[in-house]
């Protein structure tokens, strides 16, 4: 390798023998070696964060279209009894005591933001993020996925790479992925928006546990789709054991994005500027690199250390098909 290759050091990429060859990869991954990496590694988290919010771009468009800047103001009776009152004294004309208070206490009416064609022209635009979520997922995940193993990195090289090995699996589970995501999210809030009653606390408790239990499992499902070579059913069965026999690290790292939450919540109200652009800087990163921290050592002790240690490969369930 020429010199020039040696000394290539960037934000996308450093090279096989140069610096950026970490000289601790056999540590352990624990807590303690967590912090070290991170700091280490917190550049090309930026790059990640980077390529997932420009991957992802049609967001942008459905949260402007969320945020009402594009809709129009109309008037809505708040009682239901407003239209016969109105109907009424239109058609009698007749204006007495009676009718005015009528008036007064039926007729009040309350500010609406109605969506107008734009809006729905940028909800429709924020729809092709099912088409890019899936595929920006599998590519930022490799290249976390390696820095956790401490494996060199060609940034943009790497991200392309994966993504044209695994681009139908992405695609599909992305938007089954997203459907998911917001149905478990529209639920809870539904059930909790209507807890009066047994039945509803019982399915909100049930929904949120669900939950917790998909938000645990894909912290493997992108690593196990972009190392092995298995159908969904499998990548979804396997990430559902290992929420599950990983428990104790996916306690620890369920913990740790929930401070990151709290705390890039926390800097939204406190500072408002600051903390709308920390998810579009380096939040999201982090949080993806905490799960992939969290999963790896389990995924690579059960799914692949055995298989080092014996001559033949596993019939069944087949070996990696990346470059690591």
């Amino acid at each position: 390798m020429s010199e020039k290759r040696k000394k290539r050091v960037s934000l996308f990429r450093y090279s096989l023998d140069g610096k950026g060859v970490p000289k601790d990869v056999n540590e352990p991954r624990n807590f303690k070696f967590f912090f070290k990496l991170l700091w280490r590694n917190m550049n090309r988290l930026l790059s990640v964060n980077m390529l997932l919010v420009f991957s992802n771009f049609p967001i942008l468009f459905t949260l402007f279209a969320v945020s009402g800047n594009l809709n129009t103001t109309s008037y809505s009776p708040v009682s239901s009894l407003f239209g016969p009152i109105y109907g009424a004294t239109k058609i009698s004309g007749e204006i007495s005591p009676l009718t005015i208070a009528l008036k007064s206490v039926l007729g009040i009416q309350v500010e609406i933001s109605v969506p107008t064609v734009a809006t729905y022209i940028f909800y429709g635009i924020g729809l092709l993020t099912l088409f890019t979520f899936g595929l920006s997922m599998v590519g930022s995940t490799y290249i976390v996925r390696n820095i956790v193993k401490g494996e060199p990195i060609f940034f943009m090289q790497d991200y392309f790479y994966v993504i044209k090995r695994n681009w139908k699996q992405a695609l599909i589970f992305g938007v089954i992925d997203i459907a998911l995501l917001f149905l478990i999210f529209y639920d809870i809030i539904f059930f909790a928006a209507n807890a009066s009653t047994y039945l509803m606390s019982l399915m909100l408790y049930f929904t949120v546990a669900i939950g917790i239990i998909y938000f645990v499992m894909r912290y493997y499902i992108y690593t196990i789709m972009l190392t092995f070579k298995l159908n969904l059913y499998k990548i979804l069965k396997n990430s559902l054991l290992f929420s599950l026999i990983g428990f104790k690290r996916n306690f620890v790292g369920t913990l740790g994005i929930a401070v990151l939450i709290f705390f890039s919540y926390g800097l939204l109200m406190t500072f408002p500027p600051l903390g709308a652009l920390l998810p579009f800087i380096i939040t999201i990163s982090i949080g993806q690199f905490i799960a992939i921290y969290t999963s790896w050592p389990k995924i690579y002790s059960i799914m692949i250390e055995p298989y080092e240690q014996e001559d033949n490969s596993p019939k069944e369930e087949p070996i990696f098909k990346d470059r690591g």
